[in-house]
C-alpha cells in the first residue's frame, strides 16, 4: 500500500463488502434486488457500529484515525458504489471531503433543483414517492433514498420549491428565486440556513409524532442536543420525564413482557411501542440527518451490526413504504460531535463532547498488524464477533472514604451510613441514596450544602439547570468544604407513583460523619450501616 489512505480504507470496507456479498447471495433472487437502492442506508449502519461490543472501534472512527496518518482532513468520509449494472457484484469506495465552506449538500441541492424542473408531482403529505425517491437518490453525492427525501423536505421548508395551481394532482415547481439563492449565496452562509432548517424540520417532526403532554422537543432543545451532546438513553429519560415514568419502569415493562405468567396491560404494551417508535424518529429526524448527511455529529451503535439478520429484515418491511422507515432507522447509543460539528456550532472541544480517535483507535499501531492484508483484517473481524464487551480499565481503588448519614426528614427513623468516595460525584451520591432509601430515581432533584433549602447553597441536577451549566453531576463531593459545613439537604421531587395524585418531594438530611482510610476488601460505594426502621421497611 502506498502513502494514501484509501487503500486502507478500501480493505477496511472489504469487511461490509464480503458480509453484504454473502447475505445477498443466500437470499430470495426475487426480493434482493429491492435492497439496492438502499445500499449507502444499510452501509451508515455498518459504518457507525462497533466492530467489538461496546467499544469505540467503529468503521467510523477507524476510517478517521486512517486519514489523521497520512494528514489527510478528518472530515474525509468514504462512499460506497454498487458494482455492476445488471446484478450486483460488489462495491466500490470513493472518498468525499466535507467542510463549512464546500459541503456536498450544496451541490446535491442544485442537483434537486434539476429534477424538479419544470416541475414535480409530490404524495399529498409533500414526499417523494418511493421511486422518485430511489431515482433522486441515484443522482447524489449519496445514493440514498433517504437523503433525497430530506433534501426535498429541506428546499420546502425554505421555499425553494413552492406548490402549483393544479387539479387532480399535488404539483410543485422551483420559486422564482431558487436558483439565483442558491447561485449567489456563500456556500457556508447557505449550509447554516440548512442546519437551521433541519433543526426546526427535527423539532417540529418529533414534537408531533412523538406524542408528549408538553412540549420537549423545541427547535432550541434539538440545538442544546448539537451543542451539548447527551447519551440516548438520557434522551429517553427526558420524554419519559414528561410522561411520569423513568427508565426503571421502563426495564420493569420490558421484565414483564418476556414473562409469560405477567403479560404487560394496554398502557404498558403501548409505552414499549411508543418507545420503539421515538427511537426510530430520532434516528430518522436528528441522528441520520445531523450525522451521515451533514456530517456533525458522529453516532455510536455500541453494537455489531449483523449484516446477515438486518438484510432478511429489511427484504421482509422494504416493500412496503409505510413500513420500511422501521427496516432502516435505529437510536444510536451515543454521539459526539465532529471537527466540522464544533466550528460550525462554536463549541470547544472536551471529553465529553468529542473522541479523539488517535488516542481509542491508533492507526499507529494496527498499520502493521490488521492491516499488513486484507486476510490479516479478515482474520480480526471474524475474531472480534465473539469477543464480549470492552470496558475501560478499573479505576483504581479509593484511598480514603466518606461516611453520610442519610436520614429522611419525614421519618427520621430510617436512615444509613453511606461511605463514598472522595472523587465521586453529588450525583453518584443521590443515586447511592435514592438506591438505599427506595427514593424514585427521576432525576428530579437538588443538594443544599446547608441544613435548609438555602437557594445560595444549591447544587441542582444536571435536568434542572441550562446545558453546561454547574449541577451535581460535575460536582466532586471532595471539592465541597465540609469542614466548614458537614450538613447536607437533599431535596428529592416528584416522588408520586406516575400519573396517580400529588407530586410529593422527599427530603433527606445529610451528614458527613468522618473521612477515614478505604478498606481494601470493600467496593465502593458502599451502605455500611441501616437503622432496624430501614430494615423493617426492607423486611430484612
Amino acid at each position: 500500500m502506498n502513502n494514501s489512505p484509501l487503500p486502507y480504507i478500501q480493505t477496511l470496507n472489504t469487511i461490509f463488502e464480503d458480509a453484504l456479498s454473502e447475505a445477498y447471495r443466500i437470499t430470495d433472487s426475487k426480493k434482493r434486488m429491492g435492497i439496492l437502492p438502499y445500499l449507502q442506508a444499510i452501509y451508515r449502519r455498518w459504518y457507525y457500529s462497533a466492530i467489538i461490543e461496546d467499544s469505540f472501534l467503529t468503521p467510523a472512527n477507524i476510517t478517521e484515525s486512517i486519514c489523521r496518518h497520512y494528514s489527510q482532513p478528518a472530515s474525509t468520509y468514504p462512499v460506497v458504489h454498487r458494482r455492476g449494472k445488471s446484478k450486483f457484484t460488489g462495491i466500490d469506495i470513493t472518498l468525499m471531503e466535507y467542510s463549512l465552506d464546500n459541503h456536498p449538500i450544496i451541490a446535491d441541492m442544485a442537483l434537486l433543483f434539476e429534477y424538479c424542473t419544470p416541475y414535480i408531482d409530490l404524495s399529498e403529505n409533500e414526499a417523494f414517492s418511493p421511486a422518485q425517491a430511489i431515482e433522486i437518490g441515484a443522482k447524489l453525492s449519496l445514493n440514498d433514498p433517504h437523503y433525497g427525501a430530506y433534501l426535498l423536505e429541506v428546499a420546502l421548508r425554505m421555499k425553494f420549491i413552492k406548490k402549483m395551481p393544479s387539479v387532480g394532482v399535488h404539483r410543485y415547481r422551483l420559486a422564482d428565486n431558487a436558483v439565483k439563492k442558491l447561485e449567489m449565496s456563500f456556500p457556508r452562509e447557505l449550509l447554516y440556513e440548512i442546519v437551521d432548517t433541519t433543526i426546526s424540520i427535527a423539532a417540529k417532526a418529533l414534537q408531533s409524532l412523538v406524542m408528549l403532554p408538553e412540549i420537549l422537543f423545541t427547535p432550541s432543545f434539538i440545538r442544546s442536543l448539537l451543542t451539548v451532546p447527551m447519551e440516548t438513553d438520557d434522551i429517553f429519560s427526558r420524554i419519559y420525564d414528561v410522561l411520569g415514568y423513568d427508565l426503571e419502569d421502563l426495564v420493569d415493562i420490558v421484565g414483564s413482557a418476556h414473562d409469560d405468567d405477567d403479560e404487560p396491560d394496554d398502557l404498558d404494551m403501548d409505552l414499549l411501542i411508543g418507545t420503539f417508535m421515538a427511537g426510530v424518529l430520532l434516528d430518522k429526524f436528528f441522528f441520520t440527518p445531523f450525522g451521515h448527511f451533514l456530517k456533525l455529529i458522529r453516532p455510536l451503535y455500541v453494537l455489531p451490526f449483523e449484516i446477515e439478520g438486518e438484510i432478511a429484515e429489511y427484504i421482509t418491511i422494504s416493500h412496503d413504504p409505510e413500513e420500511s422507515i422501521i427496516a432502516f432507522f435505529a437510536p444510536c447509543s451515543s454521539y459526539t460531535l465532529t471537527d466540522m460539528g464544533l466550528e460550525l456550532f462554536e463549541v470547544q472541544k472536551t471529553e465529553e463532547n468529542y473522541v479523539d480517535v488517535t488516542k481509542v483507535v491508533p492507526f499507529d499501531s494496527m498499520k502493521d498488524s490488521v492491516f499488513s492484508s486484507k486476510e490479516a483484517l479478515g482474520l480480526f473481524a471474524a475474531v472480534a464477533k465473539h469477543l464480549g464487551p470492552m470496558h475501560s480499565r478499573e479505576a483504581p481503588p479509593p484511598k480514603e472514604v466518606y461516611t453520610f448519614r442519610a436520614r429522611l426528614q419525614s421519618d427520621t427513623a430510617i436512615w444509613a451510613h453511606i461511605q463514598m468516595p472522595p472523587d465521586t460525584t453529588l450525583d453518584d451520591l443521590y443515586i447511592e441514596i435514592a438506591d438505599c432509601l427506595d427514593l424514585k430515581d427521576n432525576g428530579d432533584y437538588s443538594f443544599f450544602h446547608d441544613k435548609t433549602e438555602n437557594r445560595f447553597a444549591e447544587y441542582p441536577a444536571p435536568k434542572r439547570v441550562r446545558r453546561g451549566g454547574k449541577n451535581t453531576a460535575n460536582i466532586a463531593l471532595e471539592n465541597l468544604d465540609f469542614e466548614r459545613q458537614k450538613h447536607m439537604l437533599l431535596a428529592a421531587y416528584n416522588q408520586a407513583v406516575p400519573f396517580g395524585g400529588e407530586n410529593p418531594t422527599e427530603r433527606v438530611q445529610l451528614e458527613m460523619m468522618h473521612k477515614k482510610p478505604a478498606q481494601d476488601y470493600y467496593e465502593y460505594p458502599r451502605v455500611s450501616r441501616l437503622s432496624p426502621g430501614l430494615c423493617d421497611r426492607m423486611e430484612w
